[in-house]
């Protein structure tokens, strides 16, 4: 096995472990440890601090790795990434000035509104430089081919770290606020260690004389930035919107439900990692042909996967919401649109990749400024009148306009398209079969008994008629290995 695949492998199985701590604390400890006003105060300091993050990086994590190789000389790659390394503390210190000087106004604001915000403000900055530090390390260790240590901090170790810290909480040995701090000092502590490993990976030593290209950096850099705030802001501006309209007790219900959805993305995330290099070898030789092939190959398998997945998640959604507390009011109106959303994205095969590598790339993203100002408005006018469902449905709009705007490119300019006839059976399959697998109800079961037989069940069917309908032939390839080993 290759070391790409060989970390590919890896990358996805530390996802999934991740996923189950992220489960066991979003679900579980939280919901049992915390009350509903501290859990919507972690859930807001961790989502407004990865909001903050890209600013500080400034599209920097992305240009590491675009530019990383165009350097010759150790010299001039220490003095790129020297550069790299200083700007957050640059930008967060504009940053923390304009907060002093809106000091007032932003603490007026909370008290008015959520007053439990308030003491803990500063956390924000700290939670948003380390995350910076983080990507910014991470990619470092990218782009020596060594990802597979940032994964796994990434993806498990400060989970694991949460999952401590509650439990310490649980047994009183520290108190709420001390657990506030801690869980600041644990994103400190992933920074330091993955500047550690990437020092390890590749030592690099700080230099500061004139950098070439700096023009090319800087346009490349806020390109990039506007695609993180994009991507960024898609996925946690209505968290940050409910804070804004409603009590921030409601938004720890949103963050479960939301949470419940997010599996879905998992194995379209690992496929990515096995067909973006191959998007732009296609790309980079103009063979449309294969690229046409991969996108609908890609788009079959990530529909069929995330599909069933969402099945599973839909039908098992009220059993899983009997095991969180009885005062965390849940909606399987607001899993249904998220898991809408994954499915969508998933089905775009290789559309984003191939956009990323193109030159409607720049023209993209000015309509995904345009589809954050649509998502906002949307948070804004259906939010006070559904509540935290309104703020799914805004979510929800706000991908399908976006992915719509993306497949309208990749026609146009390549005159090619992720969706096959099929794919549209496949749609109306997993709907029937969901939809009977939703009012098939084991109401005398524990909600994990009814989990396991429903989704057994589910799992087998939908795996016999993939298989038997040969609906993806590399699935049914795999399948054939795997039962042979």
């Amino acid at each position: 096995m290759g070391i790409v695949a060989k970390q590919s492998v890896l990358n996805t199985i530390y996802n999934y472990v991740g996923f189950i701590f992220g489960a066991l604390n979003t679900l579980f400890l939280f919901t049992h440890i915390f009350n509903k006003t501290d859990y919507g105060l972690i859930t807001y300091l961790a989502t407004t601090g990865n909001l903050l993050w890209p600013f500080l990086t400034f599209g920097m994590h992305n240009t590491l790795v675009k530019f990383y190789h165009s350097y010759t000389t150790q010299s001039e790659k220490n003095r790129f990434f020297s550069w790299i390394l200083i700007l957050p503390i640059v930008t967060t210190l504009l940053v923390f000035c304009a907060y002093l000087l809106f000091y007032n106004e932003i603490h007026r604001y909370f008290e008015n509104a959520n007053a439990v915000v308030s003491p803990y403000i500063w956390m924000i900055f700290v939670l948003g430089l380390c995350a910076a530090y983080f990507e910014l390390f991470f990619s470092w260790a990218k782009i020596h081919l060594k990802s597979v240590s940032g994964n796994f901090i990434k993806a498990i170790f400060l989970r694991i770290i949460i999952s401590f810290l509650l439990l310490l909480v649980y047994l009183n040995y520290i108190s709420v606020s001390q657990f506030m701090y801690a869980f600041t000092f644990s994103y400190l502590l992933r920074a330091v260690l993955m500047g550690i490993i990437a020092f390890r990976i590749h030592a690099f030593s700080l230099q500061f004389n004139r950098l070439k290209n700096t023009k090319e950096l800087i346009t490349y850099s806020a390109l990039i930035l506007i695609a993180s705030v994009v991507s960024v802001y898609l996925l946690d501006l209505d968290k940050i919107m409910i804070e804004y309209f409603l009590p921030i007790e409601k938004l720890p219900s949103y963050s479960i439900a939301i949470y419940i959805a997010s599996v879905i993305a998992v194995p379209a995330r690992a496929l990515l990692q096995i067909t973006t290099p191959l998007t732009a070898k296609f790309l980079n030789e103009k063979d449309y042909h294969s690229l046409n092939n991969l996108n609908k190959k890609s788009s079959t398998n990530g529909l069929l996967i995330s599909g069933i997945i969402a099945v599973l998640i839909l039908t098992n959604a009220p059993a899983i919401f009997e095991l969180v507390p009885k005062n965390y009011e849940l909606f399987i109106e607001i899993v249904v649109c998220i898991s809408l959303v994954k499915v969508f994205d998933a089905s775009l095969g290789i559309t984003n990749s191939i956009l990323m590598n193109s030159e409607a790339y720049k023209l993209v993203l000015l309509f995904g400024i345009a589809v954050l100002v649509i998502a906002f408005g949307l948070n804004i006018l259906l939010i006070p009148k559904y509540g935290i469902i309104g703020a799914a449905i805004a979510t929800f709009i706000s991908y399908a306009v976006f992915n719509v705007v993306k497949l309208l490119f990749v026609k146009k300019y390549f005159n090619i398209h992720p969706y096959q006839l099929k794919s549209l059976g496949v749609l109306l399959l997993f709907t029937i079969i969901g939809f009977g697998f939703y009012k098939f109800t084991l109401n005398d079961f524990h909600p994990l008994i009814s989990i396991l037989i429903k989704g057994s069940l589910a799992s087998i069917l939908l795996l016999f008629l993939v298989l038997k309908l040969r609906l993806s032939p590399d699935i049914s390839e795999g399948f054939i290995k795997l039962t042979k080993l």
